[in-house]
């Protein structure tokens, strides 16, 4: 179950100014806490009401325990350096996979798979 709560701080400390944010909190299927920031109680209500599905349908993954492209990349050379096939891959689609990733700007990109 998510809770959605707003939160606010003052910033810089003693100015009298104040920073809002709505935040998502909830228990992923791996039983640990994970917190998400939204601008609007709008936005963290939608998405609470998508993580709740996603937990109860089995497939949520948590923002940060998603791979990057760059990180994807890194794991296909390791594959291809061990001469072991990726799990579930065929020799031409690791030779795919270098062939996005290398025409990526990855210093730039933080796309998530």
């Amino acid at each position: 179950m998510a809770t959605v709560r707003k939160r606010r701080w003052e910033y810089p400390i003693g100015s009298g100014k104040f920073k809002t944010v709505w935040e998502v909190s909830y228990t992923d299927e791996d039983k640990k806490r994970r917190r998400e920031k939204c601008c609007s109680k709008k936005a963290a209500d939608e998405r609470k009401r998508i993580i709740e599905h996603d937990i109860e349908m089995g497939s949520h993954v948590a923002k940060r325990a998603t791979l990057t492209v760059a990180e994807a990349g890194a794991w296909l050379l390791e594959c291809e350096r061990s001469a072991t096939r990726c799990p579930g891959g065929r020799s031409g689609s690791i030779a795919t996979w270098l062939e996005i990733t290398s025409s990526r700007s990855l210093g730039a990109s933080s796309s998530v798979i």
